[in-house]
């Protein structure tokens, strides 16, 4: 048995596991919000971070590497409810990054410091809230990227088992082993 191709296996299904749960609250929040109420609140803060992913294009002698810039928005939030204060973070399920500086500045308008803002908060659990309600296409990226590493690691776990019979196949039996060496 290969164990780095078992390792590997079991990084891909823990993965997995990982992908599906974020999905499945992501989701579960989102299908929830819609029935959340809403108050006025005020934008405490928001932030723009830029950071940037490495894409690689084309194969071989011909492939480019270049980087790619994206911006997640983090802001905080306040808002009262039955007397109580409250602070929020989340904008959306999942809360959203963005692919080019426009989005980026628009959300910044959209959302500035001191401004009032609709809050949607969850009435059994005030401190559960978000600024947008239900669901975003972004989920559906965490729900393929769950499936396609459960199917690695299966597929792995399969070789594994399969590639370890063929190698046993060859193998001398027990039988064949005492006839040649107990006399």
């Amino acid at each position: 048995m290969n164990f780095n191709t078992l390792v590997i296996c079991i990084l891909c299904i823990l993965g997995s596991a990982w992908f599906g749960n974020d999905w499945y609250s992501h989701r579960t929040m989102a299908i929830n919000s819609k029935d959340w109420y809403c108050v006025t609140g005020k934008m405490q803060v928001v932030t723009v971070e830029k950071s940037y992913r490495t894409v690689t294009e084309g194969t071989g002698r011909y492939s480019r590497t270049r980087k790619i810039d994206t911006y997640t928005p983090h802001v905080s939030y306040s808002y009262s409810y039955k007397g109580h204060h409250y602070r929020g973070d989340v904008i959306g399920f999942p809360n959203p990054t963005f692919d080019n500086l426009q989005e980026s500045k628009s959300f910044q308008s959209k959302y500035t410091e001191g401004t009032p803002v609709t809050i949607w908060f969850d009435p059994k659990s005030p401190s559960h809230s978000c600024l947008s309600t239900g669901l975003r296409k972004e989920t559906g990226s965490e729900f393929l990227l769950a499936v396609i590493l459960l199917a690695l690691g299966i597929a792995g776990l399969s070789f594994i088992c399969f590639n370890n019979d063929k190698e046993y196949a060859n193998r001398p039996t027990i039988e064949e082993l005492e006839s040649k060496y107990v006399s």
